[in-house]
């Protein structure tokens, strides 16, 4: 029965923001965000969201004026989860994405004078079939192509092929504490 009420209320959500706020929304309208999925569209921004796009708690979605944000069915977000769309952002169809992972298609401007509130953008495209594990972040400009693994606590940048298992290489090294 919660399901069932998840998904009304997620409904309404989402016909309250196409009617009230004309962003230009296609796909599905059933859906199963958590109350705390924030989703944060901005008139003239283009939203498709495939069938049964899944959230828990505290994730949130992003697209700015003009942004496109595509995420295709069955794809799943972890707890904590930041997509974040100022041109576009596409992702495929039943992808998972661990907690805390960050997807973003900008970054600031900044000189010697210090960071602007301007930004630069470059689209980001994630495949089918994918999964980001936790603390993995997506920068502006990536493209990860179908079927890929990307590990815990990646930044990923430029093109990743389709089929890639990406791991980062974080070496630990132990040693014994010692009395002075």
């Amino acid at each position: 029965m919660k399901t069932y009420f998840r998904f009304l209320y997620n409904f309404i959500r989402i016909v309250f923001i196409k009617v009230f706020k004309r962003v230009s929304f296609s796909g599905s309208f059933l859906h199963s965000f958590s109350k705390s999925t924030q989703l944060f569209f901005a008139k003239k921004s283009e939203v498709y969201l495939g069938r049964n796009v899944m959230s828990d708690g505290y994730c949130k979605f992003v697209a700015g004026s003009s942004a496109k944000l595509k995420i295709g069915r069955g794809t799943y977000f972890n707890s904590g989860c930041n997509i974040g769309a100022l041109e576009s952002v596409t992702i495929g169809e039943q992808c998972l994405f661990g907690p805390n992972v960050c997807v973003f298609d900008n970054n600031h401007d900044f000189d010697a004078g210090g960071v602007k509130f301007t930004n630069n953008t470059s689209p980001v495209t994630i495949g089918d079939r994918c999964w980001l594990a936790s603390n993995v972040v997506v920068l502006k400009g990536a493209s990860i192509g179908n079927n890929c693994v990307i590990g815990a606590g990646c930044v990923i940048k430029g093109n990743i092929p389709d089929g890639s298992i990406v791991t980062c290489n974080n070496d630990l090294k132990i040693k014994t504490i010692v009395n002075k």
